[in-house]
């Protein structure tokens, strides 16, 4: 019987040892360091826990991602969990076609929610997140681009093969969560 190829797989056949950090890290610029420093300010939101939610999947999602995502509902009982049991301020993050969706988890979510879906560029988005102590994400590209930052992940992962699609290297640092997919958000094309 032929399984999938994992990752851990390639490196073994390629003699080479599993990594204990990821393999691709992404820097920050001293300019949108200080836009994140600034908007946290301005949000009151500098100091305490804080944690990053993107309930989406980034713009390059194909037509059926609503099938790859955990429902809304399950980010908004998470986000009032995190903010009610350790006092978190959560910053909703998604690109601005994705605005709708932290719109709605923002309005049902009664607490400290900061939604800047829609409202910063790839580099402010970036340093945004390194700013927080743990990403909830999808499995798509918000999830990646946390890793690479060298935040704590929790990965949310649907139908896909969270061997081959989710963060890497697993470790201490970054968890996967298994879950059956919504088919109820399948849209026709």
């Amino acid at each position: 019987r032929v399984g999938a190829v994992t990752k851990q797989h390639t490196l073994k056949f390629l003699d080479i040892e599993k990594p204990s950090k990821p393999l691709t890290e992404l820097f920050v610029s001293a300019q949108d360091d200080r836009f994140a420093e600034q908007f946290l300010i301005k949000h009151n939101a500098k100091d305490g826990l804080l944690i990053g939610i993107a309930p989406a999947g980034g713009a390059s999602w194909a037509v059926n991602a609503d099938y790859l995502r955990w429902p809304e509902e399950k980010f908004t009982r998470l986000i009032e969990m995190l903010i009610k049991n350790h006092n978190a301020t959560v910053l909703l993050f998604g690109a601005g076609d994705e605005t709708a969706i932290c719109e709605r988890i923002e309005s049902f979510s009664n607490g400290k929610v900061i939604n800047t879906a829609g409202k910063t560029d790839i580099g402010q988005f970036a340093a945004l997140f390194k700013k927080c102590k743990l990403a909830v994400c999808n499995d798509a590209g918000p999830l990646h681009t946390a890793v690479a930052l060298g935040i704590k992940t929790v990965s949310i992962c649907g139908p896909v093969d969270e061997k081959v699609y989710a963060q890497f290297p697993i470790n201490e640092n970054n968890r996967i969560v298994k879950v059956k997919p919504d088919k109820s958000n399948v849209k026709s094309e």
